[in-house]
């Protein structure tokens, strides 16, 4: 296995899994606010609201920010490795 793909497949399963995490957070913090307790407002809008959609935004947001600039990288090509496809021929 190469070590791009390696890197990109877990890049791609850090996504995922930040991705899941943060629906968790706005369906399950929303749901159990919005109908299991009082209506309540914080900074003018509904609890539920703020805690289950505005908050987790924002930290997934700074989450992101951190992902994206100090975890991913770009990989640089490599020469020694031969093209991908049907081999070329060269011109007569």
């Amino acid at each position: 296995m190469q070590p791009s793909y390696r890197r990109c497949r877990i890049e791609a399963i850090v996504a995922g899994v930040l991705w899941f995490v943060c629906g968790c957070w706005v369906v399950g913090v929303s749901f159990f606010l919005g109908y299991a307790q009082p209506a309540r407002s914080v900074f003018g809008v509904p609890h539920w609201v703020f805690w289950g959609v505005f908050v987790p935004w924002v930290v997934f947001f700074l989450i992101h920010c951190w992902y994206s600039l100090v975890f991913l990288r770009d990989d640089s090509p490599d020469d020694s490795q031969p093209p991908a496809g049907p081999a070329s021929t060269e011109a007569r």
